[in-house]
């Protein structure tokens, strides 16, 4: 078993890097002119909770995860998607993990096909609440939000972008989640293992000062 301070050490460092991907990810995206970028945001966001979830499979973990990366998104107000919607969407994608968790959480490694369908779920939960919140809640003078016509319009363009992507980056978080516990695992290599903790500080620091320099 891994202790607490490395559940908490890569559930700080997974949620800063996917914080990092949602600022720099959309830079990419936004240079490459993809016209759906919340998907691909999406996607690597169900790849960091899952593999969470293998070291750290309390509940909540989505959550203060969720809670770390809106916080890197909304450091600085530079992008066009870092208003509030931004970080509802973050914790709602959260929630919606979350909730699939606790309920079917022994089907969670068990092929690539229940992965599939955990991910579509999850998928759908995540943008059907955001999609009423952005519409009907708090509907933002931003380009997302002018963007919605309606839930279902919604749901099928950049849901069903997000579903397909986050197939593949449920079951990449599995492989992702068994390496970090093969690093941090005591009994396998306890020296590998405190090295292991050394250099994800020191990536999480780096992620930390690229936010704050750029």
């Amino acid at each position: 078993m891994t202790r607490s301070y490395d559940r908490i050490l890569v559930v700080l460092f997974l949620g800063s890097l996917w914080g990092a991907f949602e600022v720099f990810g959309y830079r990419w995206l936004a240079l490459l002119a993809v016209p759906h970028k919340s998907p691909f945001l999406f996607a690597f966001a169900i790849m960091t909770m899952v593999a969470a979830k293998r070291i750290a499979p309390f509940s909540g973990s989505a959550l203060i995860m969720a809670v770390i990366a809106g916080f890197y998104k909304v450091l600085t107000l530079s992008l066009p998607a870092c208003g509030s919607n931004a970080v509802m969407a973050l914790l709602l994608d959260a929630v919606a993990f979350e909730v699939v968790y606790a309920v079917l959480k022994n089907y969670f490694d068990s092929g690539f096909l229940k992965g599939a369908a955990l991910a579509i779920l999850i998928t759908f939960m995540a943008y059907s609440a955001f999609g009423f919140y952005a519409i009907y809640i708090n509907p933002e003078g931003t380009s997302a939000s002018r963007a919605f016509n309606d839930v279902l319009n919604y749901l099928l363009s950049s849901g069903s972008l997000a579903a397909i992507l986050a197939i593949f980056t449920f079951n990449l978080g599995l492989v992702l989640g068994k390496s970090l516990w093969a690093l941090f695992s005591q009994p396998v290599n306890p020296r590998r293992a405190a090295l292991s903790r050394v250099l994800t500080t020191a990536l999480m620091i780096g992620l930390w000062m690229m936010r704050i320099t750029k």
